[in-house]
């Protein structure tokens, strides 16, 4: 797995975010989308970034 900092992820839409963490074999999960917030488990995944979306764009991302 490639090396990820989440600073990259800030102003891609969320299809480029998904394909670039897709490229470095990790899995997205979508915490936010405009204001709706999603459910979503506790577990921590060292393979994993949370996503946040706003207008189409990532404002926030981290692992987990």
């Amino acid at each position: 797995m490639a090396n990820l900092e989440m600073q990259d992820l800030i102003g891609l839409t969320e299809e480029q975010a998904e394909e670039l963490i897709a490229a470095r074999g990790m899995e997205v999960r979508i915490m936010q989308r405009e204001d709706q917030h999603f459910i979503v488990t506790l577990e921590l995944r060292t393979n994993r970034v949370n996503l946040y979306i706003e207008n189409g764009v990532v404002f926030k991302a981290n692992t987990g």
